[in-house]
């Protein structure tokens, strides 16, 4: 198969790549320097066509340049996952904070995901998994061996959250 290096040259906000999440309709890629977007055509079917960023960081609203995952929902707004600015979700061309709750909002957060339900599910570093309702942002994980983790990775499938650590 054929390849193309993408790199900040091209249009990329920073080439330290932590994350990509797409749809039908936009392409992010969550980055050490800010947030990518690329609206997908037909275009992107050709090896050699170079796809147009929309570049975000602070000076577009972005709360922390440190995007360690992006994810789309299945209401189709993404969230993104930072290192000390909590979970942040881009509405109607707006960067928004998940919730002001104060003991959320500066976390280091280091991944997201969405359930069938549509609760969001968040790894907070060194302090576990976290829940928010649509209201409030509430930890989930209680027994002493979970509580304070630092999960790798989550992920829901059928309404199921699965989460990896390095214990397993």
């Amino acid at each position: 198969g054929q390849q193309l290096l993408i790199s900040e040259n091209d249009g990329l906000v920073n080439g330290n790549v932590l994350s990509i999440a797409g749809n039908d309709d936009e392409i992010w890629f969550g980055t050490l320097g800010g947030a990518s977007r690329v609206k997908p055509d037909e275009r992107l079917a050709n090896i050699n066509y170079m796809p147009v960023f929309e570049n975000y960081g602070t000076d577009e609203g972005l709360a922390n340049n440190y995007i360690y995952q992006v994810h789309l929902s299945s209401d189709g707004f993404p969230y993104f996952a930072t290192d000390g600015s909590g979970v942040l979700v881009f509405k109607k061309g707006y960067f928004e904070t998940l919730s002001e709750q104060e003991n959320f909002s500066n976390k280091v957060i280091y991944s997201v995901t969405s359930d069938q339900s549509g609760n969001i599910w968040m790894n907070a570093a060194e302090d576990g998994l976290y829940k928010f309702d649509g209201q409030n942002v509430v930890k989930t994980t209680k027994d002493p061996d979970h509580v304070n983790l630092s999960f790798s990775c989550i992920v829901s499938e059928s309404n199921k959250v699965i989460m990896g650590y390095d214990q397993g």
